[in-house]
């Protein structure tokens, strides 16, 4: 006969499991890209978690991350990057948007190295993004395949709590490798540092090239696919387009106006696309440079897309912000 000691405490915990509420959504920092914070259908990269990012070679993974602090930077977030790679262009970076002198960059010497540091950062409560550019380029002390996801899982367990509670967001890119000829179950291809890096990964993110654009017999740019395969915070797998131009990123206008399109914001009269009786141009390049130059008519059309979308709503940067932002980079010059 089994003998409860609390009769009444399974009864409480029934209770209280009953009456729980569902969790929240936690809060997030936008990318600048609408397709991208659609898809993610939260509203952008969330705080508290890591998200990760991989696909080929040059399929734009440094790119939208450069982009993304851009963007948080902009909302008065302090961002940081860690240089695994070497491979970091202050004035590609410059031409993204990103604000030099507030960027934190961090060129380490190892992959324990580069985790000690990151972890420091994110304990120390003053950076919001931070970005490990790349996972693969992070190697350890000693060699071996099972050495690196060996370190990766060591780090990403403690990484992972202090994201938590500092609520930073950490962004990992990733590349693809050839998996061995023995193993034929699966997929041919995998991501680098193991397991681990899936499963403490809240949101992973597949970037693939779907097409290349040409003018004058000269690639100018490449459509990407843009499909989250893994998201703990929302239901479903989303995809997304975005496009990139060679030297200039991923277009922000150029997103804005497929979805205006698409949601029937702008109206095609006579060779030109009209937004509100205001004409844009007789091309979607020409569309992207007004927005691109009138930047009150590119927010306003944005607005009304978030609202149409359902993203949240960028929050302005006031006093409150400005004070906070002071007060961590008093913290970091410190």
């Amino acid at each position: 006969m089994f003998f409860d000691p609390q009769p009444n405490r399974r009864s409480e915990i029934q209770t209280a499991l009953f009456n729980a509420r569902p969790a929240a959504k936690p809060d997030t920092i936008q990318t600048g890209f609408l397709s991208f914070d659609a898809a993610l259908q939260i509203g952008g990269l969330p705080r508290g978690h890591i998200v990760e990012v991989f696909g080929h070679e040059s399929s734009g993974k440094s790119t939208i991350a450069l982009q993304a602090i851009a963007a948080a930077q902009q909302a008065g977030c302090i961002g940081a990057y860690i240089d695994a790679e070497g491979t970091f262009d202050a004035r590609y970076a410059k031409n993204l948007g990103v604000d030099l002198e507030s960027l934190v960059l961090v060129r380490p010497t190892g992959g324990e190295r580069a985790f000690r540091i990151l972890l420091q950062l994110v304990q120390s409560g003053g950076i919001d993004l931070a970005v490990i550019d790349s996972l693969t380029a992070l190697d350890p002390s000693y060699n071996g395949v099972m050495m690196h996801s060996e370190m990766c899982a060591t780090f990403l367990r403690r990484l992972s709590v202090q994201i938590a509670r500092s609520k930073t967001c950490l962004l990992i890119t990733n590349q693809l490798r050839s998996r061995m000829a023995e193993q034929q179950v699966g997929p041919p291809e995998t991501t680098t540092g193991g397991w681990s890096v899936k499963l403490f990964s809240s949101v992973r993110i597949d970037f693939q090239i779907m097409d290349y654009e040409s003018s004058n017999n000269q690639a100018t740019g490449q459509r990407m696919q843009v499909k989250v395969v893994k998201n703990r915070l929302a239901s479903g797998v989303r995809k997304a387009n975005l496009t990139l131009r060679f030297g200039s990123g991923f277009s922000a206008e150029l997103d804005i106006l497929e979805h205006a399109l698409h949601q029937e914001l702008i109206d095609r009269y006579a060779d030109e696309y009209l937004y509100g009786g205001l004409g844009l141009g007789s091309s979607l390049e020409e569309a992207a440079c007004f927005l691109s130059a009138r930047t009150d008519v590119r927010n306003h059309m944005r607005n009304e897309l978030e609202l149409l979308l359902g993203i949240p709503q960028r929050k302005p940067m006031g006093e409150a912000a400005c004070a906070g932002q002071n007060a961590r980079q008093a913290t970091r010059c410190a």
